[in-house]
C-alpha cells in the first residue's frame, strides 16, 4: 500500500482563515472542559489567549 508523502507547509497559519480553523478546536476543548462532570479535571492553561490574539498571530 503506497501512501502519499506528507507535505510540510510552514505557512499554514499565514491567513486569517487558517487561524480561525486552528482556533476552533481550542474553543471546543475549553467548552467541553466546562461540563460539570469533568470540571474538576480541567487543566490549567499555560498561556491562555483570546481568539483575537490567535487570529493576529503571524
Amino acid at each position: 500500500m503506497n501512501l502519499p508523502l506528507a507535505i510540510i507547509r510552514p505557512n499554514y497559519l499565514s491567513t486569517v482563515g487558517d487561524r480561525m480553523v486552528a482556533a476552533k478546536p481550542v474553543r471546543h476543548g475549553r467548552w467541553l472542559m466546562e461540563a460539570a462532570a469533568i470540571r474538576k479535571y480541567r487543566p490549567q492553561e499555560m498561556q491562555q489567549q483570546r481568539d483575537g490574539a490567535v487570529l493576529r498571530f503571524r
